[in-house]
């Protein structure tokens, strides 16, 4: 008696999970048709960049998939972004950054651009 009220229990246990009404999007789960995390954007400091960039109306390209080019091209302002701020810091440390100004993972390099648009660009990248 006592084996077949524990079967039953553990019968009970083992459906309470099946058809469940949560979704992938509710149980933040992967979503096989959006790809990434469910219900959730992907963060990308290049595109939040450009959008304050954009905000402002300061035009500006991306040059690769973590680079950031302010126009005109021949000022060479830029931003390039690292993985981590640590991943920046040994760059600049490296000496593969000379000259940029490091804020967070992104280094700055300011290139021959007037001090007014570097300190637009500053004030987006301080936004992150």
């Amino acid at each position: 008696m006592r084996i077949a009220r524990l079967a039953a229990v553990a019968a009970i246990f083992a459906l309470a999970g099946c058809g469940s009404p949560r979704s992938p999007l509710l149980s933040g789960g992967q979503d096989p048709v959006r790809g990434g995390a469910a219900g959730f954007a992907t963060y990308s400091p290049p595109v939040a960049l450009l959008n304050c960039l954009r905000a402002q109306r300061i035009a500006a390209v991306r040059a690769d998939r973590s680079t950031v080019a302010v126009l005109p091209l021949s000022s060479r302002l830029r931003v390039r972004f690292a993985a981590l701020d640590e991943s920046a810091q040994a760059e600049q440390a490296r000496g593969m950054a000379e000259g940029a100004e490091l804020i967070g993972s992104a280094l700055l390099f300011v290139g021959s651009a007037p001090d007014p648009r570097i300190a637009q660009v500053e004030s987006c990248l301080g936004r992150r």
